[in-house]
């Protein structure tokens, strides 16, 4: 699977969501589309500033290749920005709480790393760290760190952790663990509090 993966910086969040659903409305016929979201930003934490999160997910690079061919398929994005950053990705590491429920109440926690390849080794290994610590968290719903397969993507990582709520994602910044993880690195997050206002998934055909 791959997933494209845009920051979307609006004045008009509302109208980017209309137009981004009726695009949306016409990758989902095309061969290998999955699934699509969009994440909305209600809190920025630090760093980059962005309004908007869309992640589209195709089964092949060669299904999303032929999905820029569309004109009207991405008139979301800002003029340019579908090709002059192709924003593709691949999930390279996940972690699940056993039995908890994604919802779309759920506090999505989105982190673009500006980060050279040089430093990506260190990155991944400090995000797998931070997984294996938000395992153990009350409230943990699941995490992915994607990383980008063309080197035009704007974000070296993006990653994203479902929680229950915002009150159980800072409850683990109360021990001293989970800092001593992300202290060296946090120069380079620019984490944002989000929740989830639109998604589809492509509807099997029965045989």
């Amino acid at each position: 699977m791959i997933y494209r993966i845009d920051l979307l910086n609006t004045n008009q969040p509302f109208d980017t969501q209309k137009a981004w659903e009726k695009s949306i409305k016409k990758l989902e016929k095309l061969e290998g589309f999955i699934s699509a979201e969009l994440l909305k930003v209600y809190k920025n934490i630090n760093r980059s500033r962005y309004d908007l999160v869309s992640i589209i997910e195709w089964a092949s690079k060669n299904n999303y290749q032929s999905s820029i061919n569309n004109d009207e398929a991405y008139t979301f994005l800002p003029p340019s920005q579908l090709h002059e950053h192709n924003n593709i990705y691949q999930i390279i590491n996940s972690g699940t709480q056993a039995n908890a429920i994604q919802t779309q109440t759920n506090l999505v926690v989105t982190n673009p790393y500006r980060i050279s390849e040089q430093e990506s080794d260190i990155n991944a290994s400090m995000w797998d760290q931070s997984k294996e610590h938000m395992l153990e968290k009350h409230g943990f719903v699941n995490a992915h760190l994607y990383k980008r397969l063309d080197e035009t993507a704007q974000y070296y990582f993006f990653s994203r952790a479902n929680w229950q709520s915002e009150a159980l994602f800072m409850s683990q910044f109360e021990g001293k663990d989970f800092k001593e993880i992300i202290s060296k690195f946090e120069d380079t997050f620019s984490i944002c509090f989000s929740n989830s206002v639109a998604s589809t998934t492509k509807k099997e055909i029965p045989a």
